[in-house]
């Protein structure tokens, strides 16, 4: 059975994990070929957008401007105290990671 909530996002792990975002706190999280699993601990949040930077830290913004990271690949989730200046809106939570990605490959030669 499902949620009945609409999903918002979805994004991939570098293993193949798959995670989806939506509305009402809905977070789903599906490996290989098993059945999705709900994830909890986001209330009755919108959710809107889902970023993977790494095959351990994901992130996921709310329709109120909250941003949640995991850095245990979706276990548990961690509300930050602020967002960026730079991240108006979900579409910037995009770049955002672009820019984390390229900080950790080091400046080009």
């Amino acid at each position: 059975g499902g949620t009945g909530n609409s999903l918002n996002a979805a994004a991939r792990f570098p293993d193949g994990r798959l995670i989806a975002a939506g509305e009402s706190g809905t977070l789903l999280m599906r490996t290989g070929g098993s059945p999705w699993t709900l994830q909890g601990g986001f209330g009755s949040a919108n959710l809107t957008a889902v970023q993977v930077l790494s095959q351990d830290t994901v992130l996921v913004a709310d329709s109120e401007g909250g941003l949640y990271c995991s850095t245990d690949g979706g276990a548990t989730w961690t509300l930050a105290s602020g967002r960026p200046a730079s991240l108006s809106g979900v579409a910037d939570l995009h770049s955002l990671a672009d820019v984390q990605a390229s900080d950790s490959r080091g400046p080009e030669q």
